[in-house]
C-alpha cells in the first residue's frame, strides 16, 4: 500500500499519453456533438445552395452536381464523421490505456504511433466529411497502419 502522499505526489507525474489522450476524448464528445447537431444542418444548406445554383429541381437524393461535381449525400457524409468520432474516442482511450504497459519503449513507440495513427485517420475522414471530397482521404490508410503499429508495439515491446 502506498503512502498516503505518494499517491498525491503521483497526480503530478502524468504521463503525456494520459494527458493528451484526456484532451483526444474530450475533443471527440465536441466533435461528436457537432456531427450530431450541427453538421447535418450545415450539409443541408450546402447541398440546397449547390441544389439552386444548378437547378430549380429539388435535389437528388443520392448526390448533389455542383460544376459537374458529384458530392456525397448527407448520409454518406455524417458515416465517415461517425467513423473519425468512433476512431478517436479508440484512439483517446488507448492511448491512456497505453501508460499501464510495464515498458517504458513499449508506452512510448507505442502511444507515438496510436495518436499518429488516430490524428490522421480521424483528420483526413473529418476533412473529408466536411468538405465531401473523397481526395482528402488519402493520408487515412496511413493512420490506420500507424495505429496497427502503435498497437504491435504493445504488443511487442
Amino acid at each position: 500500500v502506498l503512502p498516503h502522499h505518494a499517491i498525491l505526489n503521483k497526480s503530478n507525474d502524468m504521463s503525456w499519453q494520459m494527458r493528451v489522450g484526456a484532451l483526444l476524448g474530450a475533443a471527440s464528445i465536441g466533435t461528436g456533438a457537432y456531427g450530431a447537431h450541427l453538421f447535418p444542418q450545415a450539409i443541408a444548406a450546402e447541398e440546397s445552395a449547390a441544389a439552386s445554383k444548378t437547378t430549380s429541381q429539388p435535389p437528388p437524393t443520392d448526390v448533389t452536381t455542383t460544376n459537374n461535381e458529384t458530392l456525397p449525400t448527407l448520409h454518406w457524409r455524417k458515416n465517415v464523421w461517425s467513423t473519425a468520432v468512433q476512431y478517436q474516442q479508440l484512439g483517446a482511450v488507448s492511448l491512456m490505456a497505453s501508460t499501464a504497459h510495464p515498458s517504458p519503449r513499449a508506452r512510448m513507440v507505442g502511444g507515438v504511433g496510436i495518436l499518429l495513427g488516430t490524428a490522421l485517420f480521424s483528420g483526413a475522414n473529418y476533412a473529408v466529411a466536411k468538405s465531401g471530397s473523397r481526395n482528402l482521404g488519402g493520408v487515412a490508410p496511413v493512420g490506420g497502419l500507424s495505429l496497427i503499429a502503435g498497437f504491435a508495439a504493445l504488443v511487442f515491446l
